[in-house]
């Protein structure tokens, strides 16, 4: 396919801005500050992206996004070493991962980084089935459907650690073939779930955020956010910001129960965040 010229222009501003932020910031970081990270987890679709492209806006902060090959392979993040060593040699004060993939691994990455944060970012339900089957069909609906069938070892990380009692939590509330849009519900609702069976909402390195708060009232969420990782928070932090994505398209249709359930975990995810 031949090069986009319109967009070249674009792009290079941005590759400009992006290292006229690091040169700086590698002037201005002390030697005595060690970088270090903070994990974005959560579930695909849930405003994960508008989070760090908030927080890069802030100076001492660096994203390695998930197409970096340097920091992941295949979306999954590179192990622990190697995260330590790109950690290290980013020129910022905190370090941005964003390791979806792996949130079911959220505990594990606490221990092999003690001095990591952690965002765990949350959105409607609602909102995140529509935007999942925007995007990816009924992919979503195929991969639970395995997990019930009793195959989630073919699924990969979509399948991995799974508790038996989400497991059968799920099987209590399919009573009727899924649809696409029922089965991105159950899969919101099996990521999320490690927020709890990983004890991560227990944890104080970890910060609950709901993704309707971070629009509709970011002047008073996104100074939590900045302290959370010690990172000075200015106004100018927050232009552009909007709430247009909320609610954009009717809810979708699922059963009752599998709603009652999404809309339990929706409450303890709430509370979780405070």
């Amino acid at each position: 396919m031949p090069p986009r010229f319109d967009r070249i222009p674009e792009r290079a501003r941005i590759a400009a801005t992006l290292a006229r932020k690091a040169f700086h910031q590698w002037l201005d970081t002390p030697n005595s500050v060690r970088p270090t990270p903070i994990f974005v987890l959560g579930c695909q679709r849930s405003g994960t992206t508008m989070l760090i492209d908030t927080l890069m806006r802030a100076d001492g902060l660096w994203s390695h996004p998930e197409k970096s090959s340097l920091a992941y392979q295949n979306f999954r993040l590179r192990g622990p070493a190697v995260v330590r060593a790109i950690t290290a040699a980013t020129p910022a004060q905190r370090v941005i991962y964003k390791p979806l993939c792996d949130s079911q691994l959220g505990d594990r990455l606490l221990v092999d980084h003690p001095d990591a944060r952690v965002f765990w970012v949350v959105r409607r339900w609602q909102d995140v089935a529509n935007s999942a089957v925007v995007k990816w069909g009924d992919h979503q609906r195929d991969v639970v459907q395995a997990i019930l069938d009793g195959q989630a070892d073919t699924v990969g990380w979509r399948g991995e650690r799974l508790p038996a009692s989400i497991l059968a939590q799920l099987r209590e509330v399919v009573d009727e073939p899924l649809t696409a849009h029922s089965g991105a519900v159950l899969f919101w609702y099996l990521r999320n779930s490690f927020l709890f069976t990983l004890d991560l909402h227990a944890d104080p390195r970890v910060r609950v955020v709901v993704y309707e708060d971070l629009v509709q009232r970011p002047a008073e969420v996104f100074p939590e956010l900045f302290a959370h990782v010690g990172v000075p928070f200015t106004d100018e932090i927050l232009a552009d910001i909007h709430a247009k994505s909320i609610g954009r398209a009717q809810p979708p249709m699922v059963p009752a129960r599998i709603a009652t359930l999404a809309d339990a975990l929706s409450d303890r995810l709430r509370s979780a965040a405070g």
